[in-house]
């Protein structure tokens, strides 16, 4: 069984986790930074070595860092805070970011993990998110696909030619939903 997991995270500005990464990076931590979109902040995690044995060390070395980009970035930064991620089975936790999801009138993406009962005119598309396949989520493909279907329900149904460099979620809506060709 796997053990529970230590990091250390905080939350900046986008000049302070770029700073944050170069002092990281010169200090040979592991760490990933993401930025949120919607508010222009971003979360820096360091993820302690696995034989890592002196914690203390490490959290007087991140107060240092933590100190030394405020400075650099003129902005306060928090201190790192120690979270503990519970292990869980990876394998099958990312399952839950991907739900039946309705990409236009009638389309219909699902995963085969999940239940779902269709509506008389749903076009359902049983697509395992990964590798292969996307889920239809990203903007252009949701935005097509709606495209694709209003013109399926005003009858006009000939070729269709995707020159997108997606998934073939477009390729399938359009057969699916009685194109001629693709």
């Amino acid at each position: 069984m796997m053990n529970d997991l230590v990091v250390y995270k905080l939350e900046c500005s986008a000049e302070a986790m770029h700073a944050l990464g170069e002092f990281l990076d010169a200090a040979e931590l592991t760490f990933s930074g993401n930025e949120h979109v919607d508010t222009g902040r971003c979360e820096v995690t360091v993820y302690p070595d696995e034989n890592e044995a002196d914690l203390a060390a490490l959290e007087a070395c991140l107060g240092e860092i933590q100190r030394a980009v405020a400075e650099a970035v003129d902005e306060p930064i928090p201190p790192f805070a120690r979270e503990i991620m519970r292990h869980e089975d990876w394998a099958e936790s990312w399952k839950h970011h991907f739900p039946v999801t309705r990409l236009s009138q009638r389309v219909v993406v699902k995963p085969h993990w999940e239940d779902y009962a269709p509506d008389p005119d749903d076009v359902v598309l049983e697509i395992d998110p990964g590798m292969s396949f996307g889920t239809g989520h990203h903007g252009t493909t949701t935005a097509c696909v709606q495209f694709l279907d209003e013109l399926a329900a005003k009858g006009r149904q000939g070729r269709v030619l995707d020159l997108g460099c997606g998934s073939g979620i477009l390729s399938m809506t359009a057969l699916r939903l009685g194109f001629e060709s693709v």
